[in-house]
């Protein structure tokens, strides 16, 4: 192999490199230069270099990096194999590494190389050069990466086949899946392909339209001859040629009726949409229609009824305002609320204040900015205002209420005002209370003057009895006479009783509310009823755990309580010992007080007449018949609620919702 040597001592280096085969370099030690010795002709031509400009250079500077190369490039590799052959006198290998080398048009050519140092060693073990052997792997790389692009190639290949054939599945699918939705859609849906518009599909619901008659594969108007006239027929047509969308609301569609086929009225909502091809243009018409027959029928109604509303607001006996916006501006206003006020209509507009502005002293505008701030309403009873009436002020007495008024999204944007004036029912409720006040006095009066005589002919009717001499005149007939007027004096005296008990109902209506321990009442109300419950062998149960305190008069609250165990064991079933349970529980915005018992029971015609005065509706027991009637007043003038549900010969159950 033919080399190009330095001038000294040549036939020292040629023993060397003589048997050395394929291309190297044989350097000098002196790192970190690497003087380049002698190398291979071969190498010399495959790298494009001339001995004479490589040889006594550093290896780096013969052949440097080149911007082709990376970091971790071929001369940066043969740095780090020579100086680890220096360090340890053992041979490196470099398996492979890229360096570009000149080519003819002055580019680089892409180059692989794989290489190994070796040293050469002296007699002393000390290392004389660094022999660098490199074999040109560039063809064979070549090769390789062909072959690896080839194979990336059919990779991507099959994997593009795939792909398009999973695509064209979900294609499918998709399709299939949309044309399950079109036939399912609870909307009446078809497609019209061509200028012609015919009918590619129909779902079912669009088909139920025209019964009996076949739509697909017909054009539109020959299908559908009574469209030719109609806006739908139209506004399609137009869909088809300028390719936009049409949206129609409640469109008038007069359809034969199934039955009979005479032409009923009906409405759609309609969605028309423009089907494009591959190329984009125009090639048919999706249309999508909901009935909306009832919407509008009901939406007329609504607007008839709003009238009659509106109508029934204009004339409405009580003061009806509406205010919108922060400064309260008159909406509405009812003529009874113009009468009130002393105003024509010209108030719509204005201000609240500025119309009313004495309003403002008697806290009304400041309640109402309250309402529009919270959104809480407002109700006020039988408050005094004094209006300005034909420039004279009048007291009246009105009952308020400031409900807000919220938009679509719960904003509070107004106020209804509403006034109902109670100033002749206050006034007449006054009366009344008087004419009671004196009815009661009289009651009372006469219940108690009536005693005494009762008592004293009582008394003589007794020593009547005692002083009449046997077997006088009338001696048959006496004692009857006698017993006749007994029973006469017992019941003039449970009448007087009965207005007595009537006078303690109408004064316990103003007993005053306050903190009642249920359970320490419930006992003292058994113990009171003790010798009945053990007459009869009652057995009691009592839960009112769940309510231990309520806010009540504890001696109407007593009084309800009393009357209601009291006839659950008055009124027992003959056949079974009396079994009654007394339950308390909290309700929504009451307490719910329940008595059941297992007795005698009533028929649905005795239920209506339960809570009459004076009504008995089983005369073997004594009693008054006004111990409901006094428990369902007692409820009432609470505020609360009392409800009965009875079987005959099964039991009945009492349900009382006192206000929380």
């Amino acid at each position: 192999m033919p080399l190009s040597l330095l001038p000294d001592d040549p036939a020292h280096i040629a023993a060397i490199l003589g048997a050395l085969p394929g291309n190297f370099l044989l350097l000098l030690p002196d790192a970190p230069t690497y003087t380049i010795v002698a190398m291979s002709a071969e190498l010399l031509a495959q790298t494009g270099r001339e001995a004479a400009q490589v040889v006594g250079q550093s290896v780096f500077v013969a052949y440097p990096e080149n911007e082709a190369e990376s970091t971790n490039s071929g001369p940066a590799q043969m740095r780090t194999a020579l100086e680890a052959t220096l360090r340890d006198h053992q041979p490196h290998e470099l398996p492979l590494v890229r360096y570009d080398v000149p080519a003819p048009d002055g580019r680089f050519e892409e180059r692989y190389w794989s290489g190994r140092s070796k040293p050469v060693l002296d007699a002393q073990g000390e290392v004389l050069y660094l022999l660098f052997t490199s074999l040109d792997l560039t063809t064979q790389q070549r090769a390789e990466r062909e072959q690896q692009a080839r194979e990336q190639a059919e990779q991507r290949a099959h994997e593009l086949e795939a792909r398009v054939q999973e695509r064209t599945r979900q294609i499918q699918e998709q399709g299939q899946r949309l044309e399950r939705l079109f036939m399912q859609a609870p909307a009446a849906i078809c497609i019209l392909g061509g200028p012609d518009l015919v009918f590619e599909l129909v779902n079912p619901i669009y088909q139920q339209f025209f019964p009996e008659r076949q739509l697909l594969g017909k054009p539109l108007l020959e299908a559908l001859p009574e469209l030719t006239d109609h806006a739908a027929y139209h506004t399609m047509r137009r869909v088809f040629d300028s390719g936009e969308t049409n949206a129609q609301q409640a469109l008038h569609t007069p359809l034969a009726r199934t039955t009979d086929g005479v032409l009923e009225d009906r409405y759609f909502n309609y969605v028309q949409q423009p089907r494009y091809d591959e190329q984009g243009r125009v090639d048919g018409v999706l249309v999508f229609g909901f009935e909306v027959t009832e919407q509008v029928q009901a939406h007329r109604l609504v607007e008839a009824s709003e009238q009659q509303v509106r109508t029934l607001v204009d004339n409405a006996p009580f003061l009806m305002g509406l205010y919108v916006g922060p400064e309260l501006r008159f909406h509405l206003a009812n003529q009874a609320m113009l009468d009130g006020l002393g105003k024509g209509p010209d108030v719509i507009g204005q201000r609240y204040i500025d119309v009313v502005p004495e309003m403002e002293s008697y806290g009304v505008i400041e309640q109402m900015h309250q309402v529009l701030a919270t959104g809480q309403a407002l109700h006020l009873r039988d408050q005094q205002l004094e209006v300005v009436m034909q420039g004279t002020p009048q007291t009246f007495c009105y009952n308020y209420s400031f409900i807000p008024l919220r938009d679509a999204e719960g904003q509070v944007y107004g106020l209804l005002n509403t006034a109902v004036d109670v100033t002749d029912l206050k006034l007449a409720n006054e009366q009344l209370r008087r004419t009671n006040a004196d009815l009661d006095n009289f009651i009372y009066t006469a219940s108690h003057d009536l005693k005494a005589p009762i008592s004293n002919i009582e008394g003589l009717l007794i020593e009547l009895r005692e002083h009449l001499p046997e077997g006088g005149p009338g001696a048959a007939v006496v004692p009857q006479l006698l017993e006749l007027m007994q029973n006469a004096v017992e019941r003039f005296q449970l009448t007087i009783a009965q207005l007595t008990d009537l006078t303690r109902l109408q004064q316990a209506h103003a007993q005053p509310p306050e903190p009642v321990d249920v359970a320490e009442l419930v006992e003292a109300v058994r113990l009171d009823l003790a010798p009945q419950l053990a007459a009869a062998g009652a057995r009691l149960e009592v839960a009112v755990s769940a309510c231990p305190t309520l806010s009540f008069s504890p001696k109407n609250l007593r009084s309800v309580i009393y009357n209601l165990l009291s006839n659950a064991v008055k009124y027992r079933h003959p056949d079974r010992a009396p079994h009654v349970r007394l339950h308390c529980r909290p309700g929504r915005g009451s307490a719910v007080l329940e008595v059941q018992d297992n007795g005698l029971g009533l028929s649905e015609a005795q239920l209506p007449k339960l809570f009459g005065m004076f009504q008995r509706l089983h005369t073997h027991v004594e009693g008054s018949g006004l111990g409901l009637y006094m428990v369902k007043k007692i409820v009432d003038n609470a505020g609360g609620t009392i409800a009965v549900e009875s079987q005959a010969g099964v039991g009945t159950t009492v349900t009382v919702h006192l206000p929380a």
